[in-house]
């Protein structure tokens, strides 16, 4: 039986007080790896009263007005010693719906725990990671990035990963070689739960300043669905590149792998090659490559530039155009997170699906810091093509666009605005269905107020407004205003 079915129970609908179980279980598990005299613990409270006038956000004539109390207490617990590293992170949302006809209380839980053991000096490491989350169910229904809306569209996610992995020298280049084994499982039995293997070697050559380096690279994929065939992928490439004083790096890369329109294959049959250069200085850098991979022509950039004294202030496109499945994305996502730019939109695939696609992203990104104010703005155009599902063509097109910004404007020691608003327009494909198309804008703004060290308060206003066609649920508007107090006890 996999150890998340031991911990989480049988699967349920909306999340309740028995789903407190995969949280506190995993917590238990994984910060058993620190002694308690070396474990820093730091609570925190945080207690808010929001009302909102769509609280289902249903379409204008279903809406329904409610007061939520929302009560938040969070841990985090911090370890490191000469043997491990551990950092654990758990919030609880708990709500009472002053209004609510069925359910007055819900208990939502977030964890996200992650623990480091060097078991062989630095060469033998075992790394463990386990997390809970919600997930929304379908992208074609009402969404919501918080937990005051009773979407009926989110559902739990747990996820438990470990990774053993081995590096050392060899003639003076590094061996690194890991293995990741990890279970994605869902409260609804309509999400398909996943589990994968991910098994990476990698040798690379001396560092130089100047002069020749390389690596030579081995990936193999595998994510293990119930429904539908597995999806396999194997990568074995080459690249070399040139170091120049100058800052200029011509580089080349030669491989095999797997045909990507072969879903159940993983052999390396396919050829691929790739050439760019990069150009870097002290303030920019910029980087052009194109060549051929087994689903077509490829090509990817990125250009950077620090424009100002502070270590946030740069402007950055990239492009890329990368093969991928739904599970792989989301943990990718997952580690790509930088708190500091501006967010990103609300994932465009479905969670347990398995599909296998093409994502072609184009992104800006801009940031500025001054003495008092902090800005990012982010701008995207995204595609993701489908490839073959065993021997039944299923082809989707879902394409999205949109920006976000984030503006943060220190009045004084203890006062802080924050601005920060998002719109996207989607065009969401699916088999032997009409497309449908969305726009989504959200706008949020708020002032937090220290009135200690300890203790802080903050009220906010926020409007969120969706409009679209040839799906139920796609159009709805929600206003929200809230005022909360936060105490931390460290």
């Amino acid at each position: 039986m996999p150890l998340s079915r031991v911990i989480a129970g049988p699967a349920t609908g909306l999340p309740a007080m028995a789903d407190l179980r995969p949280a506190a279980c995993a917590l238990l598990l994984v910060a058993g790896g620190a002694s308690a005299q070396q474990l820093e613990i730091l609570p925190k409270l945080d207690v808010s009263l929001i009302a909102s006038d769509n609280i289902e956000l249903a379409e204008d004539e279903a809406a329904r007005k409610d007061l939520v109390t929302l009560v938040n207490p969070s841990v985090r617990l911090i370890s490191s010693g000469a043997r491990h590293d551990l950092d654990t992170r758990y919030r609880m949302d708990l709500l009472h719906y002053a209004k609510s006809r069925d359910r007055k209380t819900e208990v939502f839980n977030d964890l996200d725990s992650q623990l480091g053991l060097r078991l062989v000096g630095d060469a033998l490491r075992l790394d463990s990671r386990a997390s809970v989350t919600q997930v929304n169910k379908d992208p074609r229904e009402s969404f919501s990035n918080n937990n005051i809306a009773r979407t009926g569209n989110r559902r739990n996610s747990v996820n438990l990963e470990t990774r053993p992995s081995w590096q050392q020298p060899v003639f003076g280049n590094l061996l690194s070689t890991s293995y990741t084994i990890g279970e994605i499982r869902y409260s609804d039995d309509d999400l398909i739960d996943t589990t994968y293997h991910l098994f990476n070697t990698r040798i690379d050559s001396r560092e130089v300043e100047t002069g020749v380096s390389w690596n030579l690279v081995h990936s193999y994929r595998r994510f293990t669905y119930d429904e539908f065939p597995d999806y396999r992928n194997q990568l074995l490439q080459l690249e070399t590149a040139w170091n120049t004083r100058a800052g200029f790096s011509p580089f080349f890369m030669l491989g095999l792998e797997t045909d990507f329109r072969d879903r159940t294959g993983s052999g390396l049959d396919d050829g691929l090659w790739l050439a760019g250069a990069r150009q870097s200085g002290q303030r920019f850098m910029v980087e052009l490559a194109g060549g051929r991979r087994s689903f077509g022509d490829t090509f990817r950039a990125l250009i950077e530039f620090r424009y100002g004294e502070a270590a946030g202030d740069l402007i950055r496109f990239s492009y890329s155009e990368e093969p991928t499945n739904t599970e792989e994305q989301r943990l990718r996502r997952r580690q790509d997170f930088r708190p500091i730019d501006p967010e990103f939109p609300e994932e465009i695939e479905a969670p347990g699906t398995g599909r296998t696609y093409t994502r072609k992203r184009a992104e800006l990104l801009v940031r500025r810091e001054w003495s008092r104010i902090d800005m990012g703005l982010r701008l995207y155009n995204q595609r993701d093509d489908d490839f073959l599902l065993d021997e039944t063509l299923t082809r989707g097109t879902n394409r999205e666009s949109g920006a976000s910004a984030t503006l943060d404007w220190r009045l004084g020691a203890r006062t802080e605005l924050r601005f920060s608003g998002l719109l996207t327009q989607r065009r969401l494909g699916f088999e032997e269905e009409d497309r449908g198309r969305d726009r989504r804008w959200r706008i949020r703004a708020g002032i937090d107020y220290e009135l200690g060290q300890r203790t802080s308060i903050n009220a906010y206003a926020a409007r969120d407004n969706r409009s679209g066609s040839a799906f139920t649920r796609r159009t709805y508007q929600e206003n929200q205003v809230g005022l909360g107090v936060s105490r931390r006890f460290y």
